[in-house]
């Protein structure tokens, strides 16, 4: 808790901040849409941020971009059903740069995930993001999703 006794040193303030969402959705039959070039694509939700993010599905784990760091992506892909994390650092004391991280860490949905109705039925997205920063702090959001169209004569996915 910030105090007016700890106003004259930022490093012993409290600016972290954290937000959780809840999202409700359906997937396609295939879990692609279609894109504005007429391409099948996967329905994907897109991480871009710093610092610790956990994103589950139907309570599940899904996508870890756990840790203090600098900006990295993740993507969750619904198609495929798998999550990427472009850079996690490697485990060992390094000065930064690309010796001190993988890239591209591919990780496959846990089991639980892999039932038959896994296309047909209302999945939940929850996640939870949390700044450990006092400056620079950045997060982006994207999901690539499939909307309808309602007419009164029949529902078309766009």
């Amino acid at each position: 808790m910030n105090s007016k006794y700890q106003s004259g040193d930022a490093s012993e303030l409290n600016y972290g901040f954290g937000q959780k969402f809840d999202l409700k959705f359906r997937l396609t039959s295939d879990g692609k849409v279609v894109d504005s070039a007429n391409n099948k694509v996967p329905i994907e939700f897109n991480f871009s941020g710093d610092d610790d993010v956990w994103v589950f599905i139907d309570g599940q784990l899904v996508l870890d971009v756990g840790g203090d760091h600098d900006v990295v992506k993740g993507t969750i892909d619904f198609a495929n059903k798998t999550a990427t994390v472009n850079r996690v650092k490697k485990n060992i004391p390094n000065n930064g740069g690309d010796d001190g991280v993988i890239k591209n860490v591919v990780k496959n949905f846990p089991d639980i995930l892999n039932g038959t109705d896994y296309f047909t039925k209302e999945h939940t997205l929850t996640m939870f993001y949390m700044e450990r920063g006092l400056w620079e702090s950045n997060m982006k959001i994207k999901l690539i999703y499939a909307c309808r169209v309602y007419t009164s004569d029949a529902a078309d996915e766009l």
